[in-house]
């Protein structure tokens, strides 16, 4: 018979048969093999490198956020002050505690006064500011509640007019006039400071200065690196906000002053990032 054309034998299907099964098996175990050992290392080392890699820039974005939210804040503050300016003749709310008692009455602090323009105590604190307890004892909600931030307490004006008479017991209940700023885009109205202090006011002639005691000169910047490569965030008697590198409210311009003077003081100072 020839070749091509006869008929499988039974020994010969059976045969082909075996093959097929054998086949169908190799590729079932190559189907449900899983991964050896080094093959599961090999994936964990990279999803380890891929994570080292992720982190740090879902942290820099987070910080971000966390940043630009800030800054919003402070506009509202500071448009809140304008606000309050336009009603009062060109005056910032009058210095106060918020606990001690004035001709006979205890005044809210800037908080309360611009209470009315802000209709949330939440923008009092930074969302950076995140291990900041500290409350205050005034019966004043928007006084007492945690806050974020520092009004500019204008002390090198008044110790230009009040001269050997000032101190800051002497300024309180005292309201700043905006026609003292001659750089109103240049001079700060609000900042930052430290976390867990009761301070209202940037006084920078208080004692060693709240340039050190009590500005936070950089809240903003990334969980890696220290304070000294961060920012914070300022208001300004215009209107603008911005984010300054750590110190730069302070150098080369005094941006808290008004007095020529006290702007282009250059005593050098040390600003701790504690």
């Amino acid at each position: 018979m020839d070749v091509f054309s006869r008929s499988l034998t039974t020994e010969e299907v059976v045969g082909c048969s075996g093959l097929k099964q054998l086949r169908d098996k190799v590729v079932l175990f190559h189907k449900m093999r899983g991964f050896t050992l080094i093959e599961l290392l090999v994936v964990i080392a990279i999803i380890a490198i891929l994570a080292g890699m992720l982190l740090p820039a879902l942290s820099n974005a987070k910080s971000t956020a966390r940043k630009i939210k800030c800054l919003g804040q402070i506009k509202q503050l500071t448009l809140a002050t304008q606000l309050y300016r336009d009603d009062s003749k060109g005056n910032f709310p009058g210095r106060t505690d918020g606990m001690t008692e004035l001709n006979g009455d205890v005044s809210p602090s800037w908080p309360g006064m611009l209470y009315s323009h802000i209709q949330s105590t939440n923008l009092l604190l930074c969302p950076s500011d995140r291990k900041n307890k500290m409350v205050g004892d005034q019966a004043n909600l928007a006084d007492s509640v945690t806050r974020s931030y520092l009004l500019n307490g204008w002390n090198d004006h008044y110790l230009a007019r009040m001269r050997r008479n000032y101190k800051l017991d002497a300024i309180t209940g005292k309201s700043f006039n905006d026609s003292s700023i001659k750089q109103p885009s240049d001079t700060i109205v609000f900042g930052e400071k430290k976390e867990n202090t009761a301070a209202l006011y940037m006084d920078f002639l208080e004692g060693f200065g709240n340039d050190i005691r009590e500005v936070e000169h950089g809240r903003h910047g990334s969980a890696l690196t220290s304070k000294k490569a961060g920012s914070s965030v300022y208001g300004y008697a215009d209107g603008s906000v911005r984010a300054l590198k750590f110190g730069n409210s302070f150098q080369p311009i005094n941006q808290w002053a008004t007095e020529s003077i006290w702007r282009t003081n250059t005593a050098i100072f040390i600003i701790t990032a504690d």
